[in-house]
């Protein structure tokens, strides 16, 4: 299970999704600690996870995340990266069903917003 007060680095291109995701995460009693909006960013991001406590540190990351180069989405590429570190725990979302796999959880945008999924719940469950 995770620390009631887990460490969240939130990766999410959408700019309404991304603030309500980090509102709702914080209003929960969690500290987001770092935020990216496209895939270079996340990588810089990732490389910084030893700063951190690994056992307390989430990640949640959108599957469809742009690149930031113009180059098309790739954000779950990044989960083999972020399981180099033991210990961090990863939440795939994305804005249809299905997921990322590998990820430790798998929720939709629409299920977080729309369906009632209490994302910061699923994340105490980790």
């Amino acid at each position: 299970m995770c620390p009631k007060k887990a460490e969240i680095i939130v990766i999410e291109d959408d700019p309404i999704f991304r603030e309500w995701l980090i509102r709702d995460l914080e209003k929960s009693g969690h500290s987001v600690v770092g935020v990216a909006t496209n895939r270079l960013d996340a990588e810089e991001l990732i490389r910084r996870i030893p700063e951190w406590d690994a056992k307390k540190l989430v990640i949640t990351l959108d599957a469809n995340l742009s690149r930031g180069d113009s180059s098309g989405k790739d954000g779950d590429g990044l989960l083999g990266q972020t399981k180099a570190y033991e210990g961090v725990k990863v939440v795939g979302i994305t804005g249809t069903r299905g997921g990322i796999e590998g990820a430790d959880l798998n929720v939709s945008k629409d299920d977080i917003g729309f369906g009632g999924v209490d994302i910061s719940a699923k994340i105490d469950e980790l």
